[in-house]
């Protein structure tokens, strides 16, 4: 998993569902940045997961939560239980969408 993702259109899917070393992702920030298109995230089971979304025109899904339309900020968490992992996912998208779900 890296720390940074850019991209400048289409489809981005950062599924981390098949991690199999969850304790390696306690403490990091992850971003992802991106001009245009769908940006989609799997997290995984067992981590308490910190998601902070942008979209200047488009639509954020976060977990249960939406928002749509303009300048569009859109926050949740993951409770993945007791002394687990803890990580942050930041994403920023000018435009589009925006998909940040735990994994099935």
């Amino acid at each position: 998993v890296q720390q940074a993702y850019e991209f400048g259109g289409g489809r981005f899917t950062l599924d981390l569902s098949g991690v199999s070393d969850v304790e390696g992702l306690d403490g990091r920030d992850v971003t992802i940045d991106g001009v245009g298109g769908v940006v989609e995230v799997v997290v995984p089971d067992g981590v308490d997961v910190d998601v902070h979304t942008q979209v200047v025109g488009g639509d954020s899904r976060v977990f249960d939560q939406r928002s749509n339309g303009f300048d569009i900020t859109q926050d949740g968490f993951v409770d993945g239980g007791d002394d687990v992992p803890d990580m942050s996912i930041t994403i920023d998208l000018v435009g589009g969408e925006i998909l940040v779900r735990e994994a099935a």
